[in-house]
């Protein structure tokens, strides 16, 4: 996996829990 995937998959985990 790359950087940016893992950066964008990591925030929208953060997004998807915060809720």
């Amino acid at each position: 996996c790359s950087a940016l995937d893992l950066d964008l998959m990591y925030d929208y985990r953060r997004e998807s829990q915060a809720k």
